[in-house]
């Protein structure tokens, strides 16, 4: 008998019709865990009834396919955000799972033409979902963790940032794709910025801070160079530290030489900045956040 430890459970309503496996299945009956369904074969209604009939209507995998499972949800994700029986928060927590997941690969390896491919098609799914309405905006928020990863940090820029794009009556899917995945890449040149430099807890000396300044140039070359992004998805890379003050970097552009893009990416920085715990200060809640960047803008 596997130990139950190897075993995790996975919701059935996950599983969609004619679809291939990439994963073994199992059941549970008196404690042991029988396998129903191999990786590789179709799902069919049989094995629905299978797993009522000789699991009491549970499913599981073993841990070590987990990746695997991933790779399936992510693959059907435009099916699972239209299934009636998955609620909202259940979507927006695999959209940020999925979308997570595939935003640290892609600052690991962001000239990897095929992780680009795959950060547009999370871009796709978020204005998908967002478009259902009905909270769905809110209940991606509600997803997000307080404490600051990077990926995560660029996620939810990317979710903010589509979601102001629409306030501000971005309507064109073409654009709203373009907003997301230069909001979702924004950062990639902080991955060049030296560990003890972006995680430092205390203030940063002049020079350090020069060096974090040049991420904005280092990741837009970077991007450039992939010939994958549009010019108007490289715009919020480049901008979003610009102020309409002119008090921002790297150009130290002022009002409306700031893109609509720019502007809208960079509030979104702000935002989420402040409302994530970072190695300098904790997370604020939203409406002091909102109050503070209404003070910033004067």
């Amino acid at each position: 008998m596997d130990r139950a430890d190897r075993f995790i459970p996975v919701q059935r309503e996950y599983l969609i019709k004619n679809t291939i496996l990439n994963f073994d299945l199992y059941g549970q009956k008196d404690s042991e865990y029988q396998l129903i369904r191999r990786s590789f074969l179709p799902i069919i209604d049989k094995l629905f009834q299978d797993i009522k009939d000789k699991s009491d209507g549970k499913v599981f995998i073993r841990v070590d396919s987990l990746g695997d499972y991933h790779s399936y949800l992510e693959e059907n994700l435009d099916v699972l955000l239209n299934i009636p029986s998955i609620s909202q928060i259940e979507k927006a927590g695999i959209l940020f799972k999925i979308g997570s997941t595939i935003a640290e690969k892609a600052y690991s390896k962001p000239q990897d033409i095929d992780l680009l491919g795959r950060c547009q098609k999370v871009i796709e799914n978020i204005i998908a979902y967002f478009q259902l309405g009905n909270d769905a905006f809110m209940q991606f928020e509600a997803s997000v963790p307080i404490d600051y990863e990077l990926h995560s940090h660029c996620l939810n820029v990317a979710a903010l940032s589509i979601q102001l794009g629409l306030e501000c009556g971005i309507e064109n899917h073409a654009e709203l794709t373009d907003l997301g995945i230069g909001a979702l890449l924004h950062d990639v040149g902080m991955t060049i910025v030296p560990n003890k430099i972006r995680k430092k807890s205390g203030s940063l000396t002049d020079r350090e801070f020069m060096m974090v300044k040049k991420h904005v140039l280092w990741g837009y070359n970077i991007l450039k160079e992939t010939g994958f992004l549009s010019e108007r998805a490289l715009t919020p890379v480049l901008e979003h530290h610009e102020r309409i003050d002119g008090k921002g970097y790297p150009s130290r552009k002022m009002g409306n030489d700031i893109s609509l893009f720019g502007k809208i990416v960079g509030i979104a920085v702000v935002f989420d900045a402040m409302n994530t715990n970072r190695p300098y200060k904790n997370a604020v809640t939203s409406f002091p956040a909102l109050k503070e960047m209404l003070a910033l803008e004067g």
